[in-house]
């Protein structure tokens, strides 16, 4: 993994607008981009917090209610919120905020899932085979005694019953790595943003993260 993307991965990102402050340009003007950069930042701790209590607090499972909560409430500013899961590399996260602020909206990787989505797969024993689905976040988010973790996914999956199960989209982009995170995109303001909770972290109790 190269320096860029370790450090990318280990806070959250936030890329802005590009907003060229020359010689020229005021005081006031300059006050407000540095207010907006502030505003920014609060903002994506906010939601990183959030994320780490969901996942500290249930797993998985509450990834969908958060990303719900979080997306009715930033709304109310003007702001998109999309929490996900899924594989990424370093091209395409780096390019993530790029991407938002060409389509006008807060957008996914293209490995990745809103969090409460399905993904699609195949399971077969002795007595055939059957489709299956199930809730992308659970590939990327393991519990155990040591707190929530974000893991790589474990494909082909082996049921109770004996079953082996494949899922082609995550197969496909297993060389990337594991990420929990959210865009965030200002309509007003075009500026928008990614928070990356990596592979590796280990969320522990009070919501407290470890790499």
């Amino acid at each position: 993994m190269g320096a860029a993307l370790v450090l990318s991965l280990l806070a959250p990102i936030f890329l802005v607008a590009a907003m060229h402050v020359s010689s020229s340009v005021g005081f006031e003007e300059s006050k407000n981009d540095a207010l907006l950069l502030e505003r920014e930042y609060y903002r994506r701790a906010e939601v990183r917090e959030a994320m780490l209590g969901a996942l500290e607090g249930g797993g998985a499972a509450q990834l969908k209610g958060l990303g719900d909560f979080l997306g009715t409430e930033y709304r109310q500013d003007g702001i998109d919120v999309v929490v996900w899961c899924g594989l990424v590399n370093e091209h395409e996260l780096n390019g993530l905020p790029q991407k938002m602020q060409a389509s006008g909206a807060a957008e996914l990787c293209p490995s990745c899932w809103k969090a409460g989505e399905k993904i699609a797969g195949v399971c077969c024993g002795e007595e055939g085979c059957r489709p299956d689905e199930q809730d992308a976040c659970a590939f990327f988010v393991s519990g155990g005694m040591n707190g929530t973790s974000i893991v790589a996914p474990q494909v082909p999956r082996i049921t109770d019953a004996g079953e082996t199960c494949e899922y082609p989209e995550i197969e496909a982009a297993r060389f990337k790595k594991a990420i929990v995170g959210a865009s965030l995109y200002d309509r007003a303001m075009n500026t928008s943003g990614v928070v990356v909770l990596p592979q590796g972290l280990v969320v522990e109790d009070e919501g407290t993260a470890q790499r």
